[in-house]
């Protein structure tokens, strides 16, 4: 009953956003996610452990991952289960977890890995849907996992940095990084893993940003920290640098919220060039340009000057990471929908309204593309118009 009531406010929700999107991207289907429907109780307090039922208020930020036929996808949520769809939108199955899944699975070898809000890390087998593995970290994983060849890099709540065995899940090294004293910003950088030579030896470092306004570079192999680059004003309020770092093949990009966006040279830590835009959240690269995104705006710059190519605004809402595919930039504000420019230009290509917005990492698949809106629905938009 209670799914049947919240599939109706999603129809609700959905007619009153609609869609601008003529073109490029076509409403296909959306379905609930959750479980789960809200209580009366929830209207004034959080549910109780046990209840069964959800916050009126949703805000999920779970992602979803396809197998790689494309033909099953993966999504969790507030309602700590695993769901596994169709790709036409069936539900086919859902496998209950320790705590609720608030980022995006890593598919791998016939298993999906990701982090809990309580600082489970898991290792899911996607036949039986057991667990291979859990390792208890020190505080909730929000952020994807990053995963190298035998190898998964996870941050947590509490900014440490953790190297575990795909294997098996023990730890291989961990670094202690705490978070400042005073408040912070929720949002935390992604470590970025990339490839270099260093005297004429290649490395593998890992960025990573910290509330602090620090960028880390660190040894993936045994997180030593090779160097710290201060990028924000530390005096400022939220100086924090969130953004997930990228590589350009010569530089690492970050931005720190409260000073701007920075390129520098990762191993002797030279500033190359610095674009003063603040309240940067989002960062992302891809033909030889940088998107960069905050609340309400998304730039285009280049990656050797540090120059804006382009600016697009938006009317409100933080944005969710940038997708950047086909030559187009996808993303999703939390409060309002989902956007489509175009990478070269930032011309706008189409704007979708969903009602309450999209928070989670999007997912672009064999011309479709799959997001998890805040209240809780998967949507999917097929590239060119309805099929």
């Amino acid at each position: 009953m209670r799914k049947a009531i919240f599939t109706l406010i999603g129809v609700l929700l959905l007619l009153c956003g609609g869609s601008a999107f003529a073109a490029p991207l076509g409403l296909k289907w959306f379905k609930p996610v959750l479980s789960s429907g809200p209580c009366l109780d929830s209207l004034v307090s959080q549910p109780r452990v046990g209840e069964g039922c959800l916050s009126y208020v949703q805000h999920e930020k779970a992602g979803v991952m396809a197998d790689p036929s494309g033909e099953l996808l993966y999504v969790g949520g507030s309602d700590k289960l695993l769901h596994v769809f169709s790709r036409k939108g069936t539900e086919l199955s859902s496998h209950p977890l320790p705590a609720n899944l608030m980022t995006t699975p890593i598919f791998e070898e016939g298993q999906l890995f990701f982090g809990t809000d309580k600082g489970q890390v898991l290792s899911v087998n996607t036949t039986s849907f057991a667990s291979t593995w859990s390792t208890q970290l020190d505080a909730e994983v929000e952020n994807v996992l990053v995963l190298d060849g035998t190898t998964l890099y996870v941050v947590t709540g509490l900014c440490t940095l953790y190297a575990l065995d795909k294997g098996t899940g023990e730890v291989k090294w961990v670094k202690k990084r705490p978070p400042p004293s005073r408040m912070f910003l929720r949002l935390l950088s992604t470590p970025l893993l990339f490839h270099t030579e260093q005297n004429g030896v290649a490395t593998s470092l890992l960025a990573a940003g910290h509330p602090t306004g620090k960028i880390g570079i660190y040894d993936a192999n045994s997180g030593a920290v090779v160097r710290e680059v201060m990028l924000g004003d530390p005096k400022a309020q939220f100086p924090d640098v969130v953004t997930d770092p990228v590589w350009t093949g010569n530089s690492v990009i970050a931005a720190s919220f409260a000073s701007g966006i920075v390129a520098i040279d990762p191993l002797t830590g030279t500033k190359r060039w610095r674009l003063e835009k603040k309240d940067i959240t989002r960062l992302a690269y891809a033909n030889d340009l940088v998107i960069a995104a905050g609340a309400k705006i998304v730039l285009g710059i280049d990656p050797q000057k540090g120059t804006v190519v382009w600016e697009y605004s938006f009317d409100k809402g933080a944005p969710t990471r940038l997708l950047v595919a086909n030559n187009r930039v996808y993303f999703g504000s939390d409060k309002s929908g989902l956007f489509v420019l175009d990478q070269k230009s930032g011309k706008e290509l189409g704007v979708y309204g969903s009602g309450l917005g999209f928070a989670g990492d999007l997912l672009r698949n064999q011309a479709q593309l799959f997001a998890v809106s805040a209240p809780g629905y998967l949507y999917a938009f097929q590239e060119g118009g309805r099929n």
